[in-house]
């Protein structure tokens, strides 16, 4: 096969980049640029079509020196459907991002990326894409925060959307919907701080229950609890409506030296303020919210022990209605 032969194989599947110009696109490629414009039409500062790329990977050196959105490839399915020709779904990776620097304690990346992972999903979410080739997208949910994008000091967030199409489907692409001030995410980490300082509990001062990316304790102040966001879930309740469950760890924190007895109690009533506290309030403040449920984590998580901490830990799951329109 010739170079140019070679070339014209691999052109589609190339990021489109300024200049780059195929005449021809794959189902895949043109739901991504469907979520490319939609998501640059949310009127967000940061997320235009310059900071929206389509990528080969959700990865490479250098992603996006500012931040932004990378779409990427992710595996196709297919399921057959009665009387219809098989389904097929699309998957594209959503991948919002933000530089960090490994900023441990800032939580303005944090409140940026909640918004637009809220703001991505209420958009895309029952939208028919692409002038017709997929009929709806459903949205799953990826890490809230993702660890090893920490790890390369950036603050990233993910979404999978699966673009569903049923050969030669008709339709138009959806409405967008303008994106909300904040996110019904944030809120919530923000009440249940509030919540848990209010609750005077034992030991612990205001100052030191703190918001943070990921459940580390890396700079924070001992003892303490520390409150960051793990997944979320929805599912559909009408045509106009999601339930989405938010995730919320609470951590309650405190040296440990590997002690068998030391403090053993009092993290544990510790535990038991923070829980009461949030049982109670189902965090009022919050419109969105209609229920609140609690699950376990750990009593005494044994690998923080082993790093001498003593961590008591539990999760808030914060269940909200929102508004959608398709």
């Amino acid at each position: 096969m010739k170079l140019s032969s070679l070339i014209s194989v691999f052109v589609p599947f190339s990021p489109i980049e300024s200049g780059a110009t195929p005449t021809t696109y794959s189902h895949w490629y043109k739901c991504a640029s469907s979520i490319k414009a939609l998501i640059a039409a949310l009127n967000i500062a940061e997320l235009t079509a310059s900071t929206i790329p389509i990528r080969k990977q959700s990865w490479n050196r250098s992603p996006l020196s500012s931040g932004g959105v990378l779409l990427s490839g992710g595996q196709q399915t297919r399921r057959s459907v009665a009387n219809l020709s098989d389904e097929i779904g699309h998957a594209v990776a959503v991948t919002a991002l933000t530089p960090s620097n490994q900023d441990y304690e800032s939580t303005t990346e944090l409140q940026t990326l909640l918004h637009w992972r809220q703001s991505i999903r209420n958009t895309l979410i029952g939208q028919p894409l692409a002038s017709g080739i997929a009929y709806d997208t459903d949205v799953l949910p990826g890490p809230v925060v993702a660890p090893e994008a920490f790890g390369r000091q950036y603050d990233a967030t993910q979404l999978t959307a699966i673009c569903k199409s049923r050969g030669a489907t008709t339709g138009t692409t959806g409405t967008v919907r303008a994106a909300s001030a904040g996110s019904v995410f944030w809120d919530c980490l923000a009440d249940v701080q509030t919540v848990v300082r209010d609750a005077d509990i034992s030991g612990l001062t205001d100052a030191n229950v703190i918001v943070r990316k990921l459940p580390w304790v890396r700079g924070a102040d001992i003892p303490g609890v520390i409150i960051s966001p793990v997944d979320d879930r929805w599912r559909w309740i009408n045509n106009t409506q999601i339930e989405v469950t938010y995730g919320i760890h609470i951590a309650i924190v405190q040296a440990g030296n590997q002690s068998q007895t030391s403090s053993h109690d009092a993290i544990i009533y510790q535990r038991q303020q923070a829980v009461d506290a949030l049982a109670d309030d189902r965090l009022a403040s919050v419109d969105e919210i209609v229920d609140l449920a609690i699950e376990p984590s750990g009593l005494i998580l044994s690998e923080a022990f082993r790093r001498q901490y003593d961590v008591s830990a539990f999760v808030a799951r914060c269940v909200s209605r929102e508004t959608i329109s398709v």
